[in-house]
């Protein structure tokens, strides 16, 4: 379902230059698909019994098996001598309709093991590391792939699924084009949720050393056997997507990451990021919003230690104040060249007195001793859900017009005509 009017015009392609955009999040079944690679978007590993029946056997069993630094396990079958021997799992482009492309893909994996797929790919298994090409029939099912047998000496890894006519391109080429193309007449890219920010339980990453790395075997959040790991995209790939679609980025910091994570990051940004591109910086994302109750209560819990305010809300917003003032420091210490920053607090559009609240404790000095500011204020305007509903309940996305769509957003505007 559409949530919103600016997704309806994301998909029509309609050209704003003063526009940015939230993606989407990165799942195996978005609809969204970021890379050639679709292994990269694959879901966490699931765990099974090594001599799996469909009609009796648990489809995932959830049993801990040890994982190297990359997330693949250091031996197939695992047998911790309580269960029947595991195997691992996983699925890609899975419940999207069949929308990806079909044909034949090319897998290629290393190490010392046997892996499978079946489902949407025509059923196939591999004894030897090596490069093979397997068939794919876009449906609901998806790619299932299956680690059934990895050498504790030499475990499989580096598992990658291609998509049809990228596999000579998708090291240079990682991105599938139509995602970029989605892109195309956007200003900048948010990219909250390809960082995985926003999930209830809580972003929990702390340190630089918990960071996803870039050869992760999946940049999808991590869950399951590997739930540590629940950051979304690494950065590296972010800066690659500024970079490959020259639009300035904007990046939501951990609520709970200490001072190094954000020197790391400041340092890698300003290593790595084109020059001409700014560099959108904000932390967190609406901690005035008990939908994300996790960082909510940080931020809170922080203010209320450090004596902001007896409120819990108004120290949360006080510390939202105060941590985003630190890291604008950090930013600053970094950068030679400030204009690249553009530092960003988040109020609310349905509530000015939380941007009051903020814009307070930036001038207060006991919050904000050294009276490091804010560039812009985000507000959060939701806008154009229940149309994009309609438009989509009544079969209009491929019909309706874009002065259509404007004219309904304009009757539902207070006084109009």
């Amino acid at each position: 379902m559409i949530k919103c009017i600016s997704l309806l015009l994301f998909l029509f392609g309609y050209a704003f230059s003063q526009i940015g955009m939230n993606t989407s999040y990165i799942h195996d079944w978005s609809t969204q698909l970021v890379f050639v690679d679709v292994m990269r978007q694959s879901r966490s590993w699931l765990t099974q019994n090594a001599d799996y029946n469909w009609e009796t056997d648990e489809w995932d069993t959830s049993i801990p098996i040890p994982l190297d630094s990359l997330g693949y396990p250091l031996e197939i079958p695992y047998n911790n001598g309580t269960v029947p021997p595991q195997v691992v799992h996983t699925l890609m482009t899975r419940e999207i309709n069949g929308y990806y492309p079909a044909g034949e893909y090319t897998i290629m994996y290393e190490g010392t093991g046997v892996i499978s797929v079946e489902f949407d790919a025509e059923d196939a298994i591999f004894t030897e590391a090596g490069t093979y090409s397997v068939s794919v029939n876009p449906g609901d099912g998806g790619i299932h792939l299956t680690i059934r047998e990895s050498d504790v000496n030499d475990p499989v890894r580096n598992i990658r699924m291609i998509m049809p006519g990228y596999e000579s391109v998708f090291e240079t080429e990682p991105f599938y084009p139509a995602f970029l193309q989605r892109l195309e007449s956007f200003e900048g890219i948010r990219m909250l949720n390809l960082q995985n920010i926003n999930i209830t339980s809580g972003n929990q990453t702390q340190f630089w050393s918990q960071r996803k790395p870039q050869d992760y075997v999946t940049q999808c959040p991590n869950t399951g056997i590997d739930s540590g790991n629940i950051d979304g995209m690494a950065f590296e790939w972010l800066i690659e997507l500024a970079n490959t679609t020259e639009k300035p980025p904007w990046f939501c910091i951990p609520h709970k990451v200490d001072d190094n994570y954000v020197i790391q990051l400041a340092r890698l940004l300003r290593d790595n990021l084109e020059p001409e591109l700014k560099i959108y910086i904000e932390y967190s994302n609406e901690l005035w919003n008990w939908t994300y109750w996790d960082q909510v209560q940080y931020v809170e819990e922080q203010g209320l230690a450090l004596g902001l305010s007896d409120d819990p809300y108004l120290a949360g917003l006080y510390y939202q104040a105060k941590r985003s003032a630190e890291i604008f420091q950090i930013f600053e210490n970094e950068f030679e060249d400030l204009s690249r920053l553009v530092r960003v607090i988040s109020g609310q559009a349905g509530n000015p007195w939380v941007a009051q609240m903020l814009l307070e404790g930036l001038s207060e000095p006991t919050i904000n001793p050294l009276g490091f500011n804010a560039d812009a204020l985000a507000i959060a305007p939701y806008f154009g859900g229940g149309i994009a509903d309609y438009i989509g309940d009544e079969g209009l996305i491929e019909s309706i017009t874009i002065d259509e769509i404007l004219d309904i957003i304009e009757f539902g505007i207070p006084g109009h005509e």
